[in-house]
Order: structure tokens, then C-alpha cells, then sequence
């Protein structure tokens, strides 16, 4: 608010105390009985600066006069209350009303209010001293209220000078503030004047960029602060121009390497699925291989077990045959033994045939009384002879035994020799049918990860088929996607000409 807003506030904030003096010097006029003629005079003492302020007047005169206006009041109640214990208490309202006209921000309505102070005290305390003080004259007392009044006023100026000072600035910063947002809105006025021509250059330029032309310069000159705001836009729009055609150049390449990809994959197609064919095969055969190769182990492994038998069959008859041999041995020592026998046999009856003949010629010799004792050496001789012979006879057949003995002991010991080879070619056909188990058994076990192996690789290279399947499937999504960037690519006027890029890709497409 202005200086002059503040006085007017402050004229009528005083005027509304003058008429509630009034008011209170009507009260007291009521209560005191001192009659209407105070009364009289305070109205039209009020009148005067009523008019004043209701003209809507502010200046030094007006304040001067509000000044000199407001002591009036309290000197009228100290005639009200003269006589009476409250004349030296309505003193006070002189310092009151003397402290409201710092609102004045004035200091000569202050000056105005202390001289009128001054001249009420100084002339009725000569003049009339009971209208100031009940006791009389007092010349003291009324230089204490001049030297306290004067106090107050110095005060009252000096808050004055310094709220009209303030007040002053504040203005003068209001006004400065005021300039200066009217300078603001001229430059922002000026700033917006050259924004919105940047600004509808620029959306000319983006308009030609929506339509997919990208040769389309801004050619008008932009204000200084705004001119590498153009030079970016010519920029960018060179780089996206560049970047197209690069892009375009991308696509170009990206079309024929998908279609190579494609052929490719369309030839590794084929070669992976004769291969997984042929892993099929394979797979099948090794299978059966593997079957015939585990048949054969387990055949090899009954074999083994076959000669196992045999072998121990063998060992058996090789020990029946050295038990036999030895049997015959034995016999063949017994035939010995009984060829001995028959020859002390033999002996035995040449012995008692000469014995016998002894006895013949000595009976013969005792004549008749030895024939008795003749005969009985004749028959001990006949029965010698035929023991002789019986030996002769037994000696004979033990021999043709002895021949058959040792033929007996001759074969049992060539059996024995023939089931101990059999037995040694037993053992080593055993090893060498469990060393062909083995090998079978191992060759069958790496046939068997052979198969597993290959059916790994069988199912790798159905799923690599699949792959590439996928990747035949993806080359010619990938040429569709490009060739759809093409047709893009080829809507924005990339020349100055006005003619749009072609694409190799659409081309070939076409």
C-alpha cells in the first residue's frame, strides 16, 4: 500500500477516535452535570477534519490539522474534571492521543499535536490554572509534563520519520518491482514473439518429417539464441536422413544374407535329415550287431561253462584211468609174484619127481617089500608130473595174461597220457573260450555304447534338424521383416529431387 493509502487509513482511524472523545466528553457532560457547551465544542472542533478526511484529503495541511485537533479533547475533559480527584489522571490522555498520530507516518501532525499540548499547559496554568491542575498555578510540574511530552513527540517523530521511510522504500521497491515486471513481461512478450516463430518453423519442418520427408530445411534465420536450436534440427535431420539410408543399406544386406541363410539351411535341411536316415540305419544296424554279438557272448559264456565240464569230466577219467592204471600195475607185479610161485612150484614137482623116482629105484631095490612104497612113489610122481604140468599149463596162461597184462598197462598208460592232453587242450580251449567271452562281452558292452552314442547323435541331429528348421523358418522371417522395412524406409524422400529411395530389397521382392 502507498504512503498516501496509509494516511488516509490512519486520517479516518483518527477521526473515528475524535468522535468517540466526543462521545466520551458528552458521557462525562451527562455525569458531571458540567452542561452541553463542552459538548458543543467538541463537535465543532470535529467537524472541521470530518470534512477533511470525508473529502478523501491526505496531505501535510489535513495531517496538520488532525494534529492540532486530537489535544483539544483532553483539554476539554480536564475542564470537565476540574475540581474533581481525576483531573491528574485525564493528563494521561494527552499522551495517549498524542501516541495515535504516529499513524500518520507525519511528523509535523506530531509537531502540530505537542505545540497545541504546549500552549493548552503553559497558557491555562497562567491563565486559568484550575482548568489544568486542581492545586493551582504549578510552573514545575507543568515543565515536567513539557519535558515528558517532548520525550514522547521525540519518539513519536522518530518512529514516524522512519515508518514514512519505510514506507517510502517499500513503495519504491513496489514501484521498481512493478517496472520491472513490466520489463519482464515485455521480454517475456518478446521471448514468446520469438519462441512461437522458432517454434512454427520448427513445426513446419516436423510437419514435412511426419509426411516422411526428410529433406525439408528451415531456411529462415532464428533469432541468435535460438540459432543452434536450428543447426540441431538440421542436424538431426541429416543424421536420420544418413541413418535411413544406412538402414536401407542394412535391410539390402540383411535380404540377401537371410536368403543366403535360407538356401543354406535348406541344404543342411536335406544333408541332416539323410544323415539322421542314415544314423537311423545304423543305429538299427549296430542294434542287431550288438544282439548277434551278446548272443554270441552268451553262447561263448554256455561254452565255457560246457568245457568247464568237460574239463572236470576229463580230470575224473584221468584219475580213473591212472587208478586203473595203477590196478594193472599192480596186477602186472601180481602175475610176477605168481609166475615166482609157479616156478617154485615147478620146482617143487621136478623136486618130488626126483624124489618119487629116488623112492621107485630104492623100492626096487628092497625087491618085494618096497612095492608098496613103488607105487606110492609112482603115483607121488604121477601126481608130481601132473603138477608139473598143471604149473606148465598155469605158466603158460599167466604168461599169455602177463602179454595182455602189460598191453592192459601199455593202453591204460597211453589213456592216461591222451585224457591228460585232452585235459591240458581242455584247459587251454577253456581259456581261450573265456577270453573270447570276454571279448565279446567288452566288444558287445562298446557295441552297446557305440549304439548309445549313436543314438545320441541320431537324437542331436533330429533336433539340429529341427533347428534348422526353425532357423529356415527364422531366414525367411527375417527377409519378410526386412523387405517390410524396405517399403518403410522407401516412404521418406531421402533427395532433394523429390524422389524416393528405392530398395534393392523391394526389387526383389517385386
Amino acid at each position: 500500500m502507498e504512503l498516501t493509502g496509509i494516511r488516509k487509513n490512519g486520517a479516518f482511524a483518527l477521526i473515528v477516535i475524535a468522535w468517540l472523545c466526543v462521545a466520551v466528553i458528552a458521557g462525562i457532560s451527562v455525569y458531571a452535570g458540567s452542561g452541553w457547551a463542552p459538548v458543543a465544542i467538541a463537535v465543532a472542533v470535529t467537524l472541521i477534519p470530518s470534512l477533511i478526511v470525508r473529502s478523501g484529503r491526505a496531505d501535510s495541511t489535513a495531517r496538520i490539522i488532525l494534529g492540532g485537533t486530537l489535544p483539544v479533547y483532553p483539554a476539554i475533559m480536564l475542564y470537565q474534571a476540574a475540581g474533581s480527584t481525576l483531573q491528574m489522571d485525564v493528563h494521561m490522555v494527552f499522551f495517549a492521543l498524542l501516541a495515535t498520530l504516529v499513524v500518520m507516518c507525519d511528523w509535523r501532525a506530531i509537531v502540530a499535536g505537542t505545540a497545541v499540548i504546549a500552549v493548552h499547559h503553559l497558557g491555562a496554568n497562567l491563565l486559568i490554572p484550575a482548568w489544568v491542575f486542581p492545586d493551582g498555578a504549578d510552573l514545575p510540574r507543568v515543565l515536567l509534563h513539557a519535558v515528558i511530552v517532548l520525550i514522547e513527540a521525540a519518539v513519536l517523530i522518530q518512529i514516524s520519520l522512519r515508518l514514512e521511510q519505510m514506507i517510502e522504500r517499500q513503495a519504491e521497491a513496489r514501484r521498481e518491482a512493478e517496472r520491472l515486471e513490466q520489463e519482464a513481461a515485455s521480454t517475456r512478450d518478446a521471448i514468446a514473439a520469438k519462441q512461437n516463430r522458432v517454434i512454427g518453423a520448427l513445426g513446419q519442418g516436423l510437419k514435412a518429417m511426419a509426411r516422411n520427408d526428410l529433406t525439408a530445411r528451415i531456411d529462415q534465420a532464428f533469432p541468435e539464441e535460438y540459432e543452434q536450436l536450428r543447426a540441431d534440427y538440421h542436424d538431426a535431420l541429416e543424421g536420420m536422413r544418413q541413418s535411413l539410408e544406412k538402414i536401407s543399406g542394412v535391410a539390402t544386406r540383411i535380404d540377401e544374407s537371410a536368403g543366403d541363410v535360407s538356401h543354406a539351411s535348406n541344404d543342411m535341411a536335406d544333408r541332416t535329415e539323410r544323415q539322421s536316415s542314415t544314423l537311423h540305419d545304423t543305429v538299427n544296424t549296430i542294434r542287431t550287431v550288438s544282439d548277434s554279438i551278446s548272443d554270441t557272448a552268451n553262447r561263448a559264456v554256455e561254452a565255457r561253462h560246457v568245457l568247464d565240464a568237460a574239463q572236470g569230466e576229463a580230470e575224473k577219467s584221468a584219475g580213473i584211468v591212472e587208478r586203473a592204471r595203477v590196478a594193472m600195475t599192480n596186477i602186472e607185479h601180481s602175475a610176477r609174484e605168481i609166475d615166482q610161485i609157479i616156478e617154485v612150484i615147478e620146482g617143487l614137482s621136478f623136486q618130488t619127481n626126483l624124489l618119487a623116482l629116488n623112492a621107485g629105484v630104492e623100492a626096487a631095490r628092497v625087491g618085494e617089500a618096497g612095492k608098496g612104497f613103488a607105487v606110492v612113489a609112482s603115483e607121488v610122481r604121477a601126481l608130481a608130473q601132473r603138477s608139473a604140468d598143471a604149473a606148465q599149463d598155469i605158466k603158460t596162461k599167466i604168461g599169455a595174461s602177463n602179454e595182455q597184462i602189460a598191453l592192459g598197462v601199455s593202453v591204460v598208460s597211453e589213456t592216461s597220457e591222451t585224457l591228460e592232453r585232452i585235459t591240458t587242450r581242455i584247459l587251454q580251449i577253456s581259456e581261450f573260450v573265456s577270453t573270447i567271452a570276454g571279448s565279446v562281452e567288452s566288444q558287445a558292452a562298446k557295441l552297446r555304447e557305440v549304439n548309445g552314442t549313436v543314438g545320441a547323435l541320431d537324437s542331436i541331429t533330429q533336433q539340429n534338424a529341427a533347428m534348422v528348421e526353425e532357423t529356415s523358418a527364422a531366414a525367411r522371417s527375417l527377409a519378410e521383416q526386412s523387405r517390410t522395412l524396405a517399403q518403410e524406409i522407401s516412404r521418406f524422400r531421402l533427395l532433394q529431387s523429390g524422389v524416393h529411395t528405392a530398395s534393392p530389397v523391394l526389387a526383389r521382392a517385386a
